[in-house]
């Protein structure tokens, strides 16, 4: 004999290896399946959060630009601010630069 050792497993063994063997496999796909769905969630918040801000900025950006045109014809920061609902000092702001 050359010193090799061979065991042999009983049929019980065997399938609870490829049971474990399945439940591991499974337990890996279903962690990968977690984590796709996660990252697809994750650039999906994301890109909603994204067009949020991006609407407020244009809100906010159209405000200012009428804010603008009513200082150019006169109109009191006060009467501005009731119209547009941007505060009285972001209204100056607006008046030092125009």
């Amino acid at each position: 004999e050359d010193g090799s050792y061979t065991r042999t497993i009983s049929r019980e063994e065997d399938m609870k290896i490829i049971a474990k063997d399945r439940e591991r496999y499974a337990e890996e796909k279903g962690i990968e399946k977690g984590r796709k769905e996660g990252r697809n969630l994750g650039i999906k918040e994301g890109k909603n959060i994204g067009i949020k801000e991006g609407k407020n900025l244009g809100i906010k950006e159209e405000k200012e630009i009428i804010a603008k045109s009513l200082l150019k014809k006169g109109m009191t920061i006060k009467e501005i601010a009731e119209i547009t609902e941007l505060s009285e000092k972001e209204i100056e702001k607006i008046k030092s630069i125009i």
